[in-house]
């Protein structure tokens, strides 16, 4: 059999990491020079792994997250794992026609290189349809993100990969090394796996599909809801004022009549709580997330039900991105549903939420007297809580919301007695929101 030289190999490793990293950095629109020195290294690595080293140049960044405790970017690894996917299908079809093509050429270093020409082609072409295509593809990215669906769809990626890598593998395996003997053997295997990965996949975009509709539609509730409790506050806003005007143009008419007087004193007197709505939830028009404000105003009548007050600290107009508000909704609402329950055991009955924007990060602080509280971890750990018949499992859900979403982060200290929590929001998220 024909050897193929050294060059030749390393050439096709070259071209072949330089096509796939190439192809990712097109998905995620980041061209930087500085990753031709990645191509270079991997081609090297390549010579001693073979296409092993695939697997390294995938794996090794989510190992160095996993011993630095960072948390996974999804969408970074959905994007390699795309831009794999499509360059290794489109080789392990190439390889099946390879030996068509070896009837043509006999040479066998020009079949190879004549093999990544063809290659560079087909991807040039798949990439002029995606930049066709890149509106509806961003839409489809941007409806996942609002479903949190990532990591589903990255382990759907991840397996369908290496269905495709195994069968790719087999297949070179046979062209360069397995006897002719073996020909159906390989490809009833290549043939089972493809089956396989097919089924898991439409199993898999089954019970997503399901997930996704069942929880469309109590966002789709709960967004209604809050929706509702924020038209009640601007009635209810609209009602003072009228109140107010109301009061005012009384004032002459019950001058000269003692009983009229006295019940309008009474209305008089009931102006403080007024104010003190007004300055609780003071500046609340600047958060632009109508969902968002009407949490909050719900969770300032509970409040106040209880002989709580809650008080709102925004300072400037902000807004957070649409993709996140759902998710954001439901970590603010149980913080400050905890919140709440610590003031009601404590002396000072105040609950402060803070909401601050700065260049890079929306954060949102509530903070609550906690004096006797000592061990902050113990409030995230599923089933701990402090209520009677309760499952306890608020706080260890903002964790788990948290982890599953790169572009939330969150912060809990315990200061002279005060324990804050803070939710901090990437603004880069605007991008596709």
């Amino acid at each position: 059999m024909e050897e193929i030289s050294w060059q030749i190999v390393l050439l096709e490793y070259f071209l072949n990491f330089f096509e796939l990293i190439l192809f990712e950095d097109f998905l995620r629109q980041d061209f930087k020079l500085r990753h031709l020195f990645w191509v270079i290294l991997n081609t090297l690595v390549s010579v001693v792994l073979g296409y092993f080293s695939v697997l390294i140049w995938f794996f090794a960044p989510i190992i160095y997250r996993k011993i630095k405790n960072k948390k996974m970017d999804y969408l970074y690894f959905n994007q390699r794992l795309l831009a794999l996917l499509i360059t290794f299908t489109l080789n392990f079809l190439l390889n099946i026609v390879y030996p068509l093509m070896m009837k043509f050429i006999k040479n066998l270093d020009f079949s190879i290189l004549f093999f990544e020409l063809l290659t560079i082609i087909s991807l040039m072409m798949i990439a002029i349809l995606i930049h066709k295509k890149r509106a509806a593809l961003d839409q489809i990215v941007s409806e996942i993100q609002k479903l949190n669906l990532e990591r589903r769809v990255y382990w759907l990626l991840l397996i369908s990969f290496l269905v495709i890598w195994t069968s790719y593998m087999a297949i070179s395996a046979y062209l360069y090394f397995v006897p002719k003997e073996t020909t159906t053997m390989v490809f009833i295997s290549i043939l089972l796996g493809v089956a396989s990965v097919q089924l898991m996949a439409f199993l898999f975009l089954d019970m997503s599909r399901r997930a996704a509709e069942d929880k469309a539609i109590q966002n789709e509730q709960l967004q209604n809801y809050l929706n509702n409790i924020e038209q009640q506050y601007q009635e209810l806003r609209h009602f003072k004022h009228d109140y107010h005007n109301l009061l005012l143009s009384l004032n002459s008419v019950v001058e000269n009549d003692e009983q009229l007087n006295s019940y309008y004193q009474q209305l008089i007197l009931e102006q403080p709580d007024e104010h003190k709505f007004s300055f609780a939830l003071n500046h609340l028009d600047y958060l632009q997330n109508e969902p968002i404000r009407g949490l909050i105003v719900q969770k300032f009548f509970a409040a106040q039900k209880l002989g709580i007050e809650l008080e709102l600290e925004i300072k400037e107009p902000l807004v957070v991105p649409a993709k996140l508000v759902l998710t954001v909704i439901r970590i603010l609402g149980i913080l400050l549903d905890n919140a709440i329950e610590h003031v009601d055991k404590e002396t000072d009955k105040k609950v402060s939420c803070a909401l601050i924007k700065s260049p890079d990060l929306i954060e949102i602080t509530v903070s609550n007297q906690a004096s006797n509280l000592s061990n902050l971890d113990q409030l995230f750990e599923n089933g701990f809580t402090t209520k009677k018949n309760h499952q306890g499992f608020g706080l260890a859900n903002v964790r788990n919301l948290v982890d599953q979403n790169s572009d939330l982060f969150f912060e809990k200290e315990l200061i002279n007695g005060n324990l804050q929590m803070t939710l901090m929001i990437e603004r880069s998220s605007d991008v596709n929101s």
